[in-house]
């Protein structure tokens, strides 16, 4: 049996984005679904009714505010049409403090980004399908216009003082980019401020190829820049107002703790989880609208929900009726053709549950199922056989409740 490596790992992580291919009896639908009498039903230790959400706060506010950022964010494919894979350490995640920016750019960045205010921002990347040529854009919400462009140039500062070798570029069109890069590495950074926002920006090329690099971060700036004008800002004094979860969707998932709210929050998930591989930023307790629900899908192939719900390892899609949603969990994923099959709890149609393999796997991912039920899908992860069908009960049972 084999042991999931890092790519494969990364997957689990994105749990959601595999909405149901795992192999098993596949029941056909009907019109009118079997209802399961929820009192014959084992849900263990899991939460299986679901919680009055909580109020916001300042730093729930902050995550969601990045969630709203991510609403304008553009797939690096369409700066370049072969970079249409996620990358394995992030593909689109909110970044709500400097510290999680420091995830994704030099430690430097997470000072320079405090001392000017850095208020929500988000990541998103794309690499191409032998995971050698990438493109990495940020979008980072600064208080003013003013303190956007003293971050802009004390990133691209701070940044380029880590290495001696390092020499000033310009990126053509964009006279205020600030940008460097070594000249024997196959990589470039550029900085750039646009109303009160930073724009960030790394490449990497094949091969030290300044005119190919300066090309793509042009073409993500074409990109990236008119986007962001569409962005409606939350004043800082009302991100606590903003609704942890105004569509319902966390409600319908299994908390991470019985009787206790999956509150907002960015994550670096370690190397201790994740086999064979660096830490990955991960959001958890969120939902992420249509757009932001695209970037961290199959970019390859356009899904049909229109939000993604993410607690833990456990995700929720949305889509917009019942008949989407069956098509989509009818047509699978080809990342789970070696999971073995598992049934799951009895009398609930339209699950589907499998084994990731022997001791080696990941003990909190291994055992997976994935549950229709009317527009949704949901993806729920557990440590044994019977954790699993009891979680799984639980989803349902939330899903049930929650009509």
């Amino acid at each position: 049996m084999r042991r999931c490596d890092s790519r494969a790992a990364r997957g689990l992580l994105g749990a959601v984005l595999l909405t149901a291919g795992v192999t098993g009896c596949r029941v056909s639908g009907t019109a009118e679904p079997v209802r399961v009498d929820l009192a014959t039903l084992d849900y263990g230790h899991y939460q299986h009714v679901p919680l009055q959400a909580p109020p916001g706060t300042e730093y729930s506010g902050r995550v969601i505010e990045s969630l709203r950022i991510g609403e304008v964010m553009v797939n690096p494919a369409e700066a370049d049409s072969a970079l249409s894979v996620p990358p394995s350490r992030w593909d689109a995640v909110p970044l709500p403090t400097p510290a999680k920016v420091s995830g994704v750019l030099s430690d430097q960045a997470r000072a320079v980004l405090a001392e000017h205010g850095m208020l929500a921002g988000f990541v998103v990347g794309g690499t191409d399908t032998a995971q050698v040529r990438q493109l990495t854009v940020l979008a980072l919400r600064m208080p003013t216009a003013d303190a956007a462009t003293a971050a802009a140039a004390g990133l691209d500062a701070t940044d380029a003082a880590v290495n001696a070798d390092n020499v000033a570029v310009s990126i053509p069109n964009y006279p205020a980019a600030k940008a460097h890069w070594r000249p024997t590495v196959a990589s470039m950074a550029a900085t750039i401020a646009h109303g009160a926002f930073v724009v960030s920006v790394y490449a990497v090329h094949t091969t030290p190829d300044a005119a190919a690099l300066t090309t793509l971060i042009g073409a993500a700036l074409d990109a990236q820049l008119p986007e962001l004008d569409r962005f409606v800002p939350t004043p800082p004094e009302r991100f606590a107002d903003l609704p942890i979860d105004g569509e319902g969707m966390l409600a319908r998932m299994v908390p991470e703790k019985v009787g206790r709210w999956s509150a907002p929050a960015v994550v670096l998930v370690d190397a201790d989880n994740i086999a064979g591989g660096k830490g990955v930023l991960h959001a958890r307790g969120v939902v992420y609208g249509p757009n932001a629900t695209f970037l961290m899908s199959s970019r390859q192939h356009r899904s049909a929900a229109n939000a993604l719900a993410l607690i833990g390892f456990d995700g929720l899609k949305r889509y917009s009726d019942a008949t989407e949603a069956r098509q989509a969990y009818e047509r699978g994923d080809t990342d789970w053709a070696d999971l073995r099959p598992l049934p799951g709890p009895a009398g609930i149609e339209d699950i589907r549950c499998g084994d990731f393999g022997a001791p080696g796997s990941e003990p909190e991912v291994r055992y997976v199922c994935a549950l229709l039920h009317g527009r949704y899908i949901a993806t729920v992860f557990a440590p044994t056989e019977q954790q699993i069908r009891q979680k799984s009960a639980a989803q349902y049972s939330l899903l049930e409740l929650a009509e």
